[in-house]
């Protein structure tokens, strides 16, 4: 993925932890919301996404990385990473892509 972080800073870490207030209230929202969290992570406990992930009002989907980093940059990792989300995306309406993909008009 030509796309992903390859190294992470302070300032990244820091704007992550800053609390941000949401633009609709979570029992308010309806977009899709796919979470990916790792049972390992210490940075960003599971408990506190699930708080989190049970007010979502909308369509919702948890998946949880037993005995996995939260990310990994590992080839399999990454394929098996998009897989899931592109499940998700394709579930949701958005457009399939790739090589068998129709132009866009």
């Amino acid at each position: 993925d030509p796309l992903r972080v390859r190294t992470y800073k302070l300032p990244l870490a820091r704007s992550l932890a800053q609390r941000r207030r949401p633009p609709v209230p979570f029992e308010d929202c309806r977009t899709p919301i796919q979470m990916i969290i790792s049972e390992k992570s210490q940075m960003w406990p599971s408990e506190m996404h699930l708080r989190s992930y049970t007010r979502l009002g909308g369509p919702k989907e948890w998946i949880s990385l037993t005995e996995m980093d939260q990310w990994s940059f590992g080839r399999a990792f990454q394929e098996m990473y998009a897989g899931l989300v592109m499940q998700w995306f394709t579930a949701h309406g958005a457009a399939p892509c790739g090589v068998e993909a129709e132009p866009a008009r």
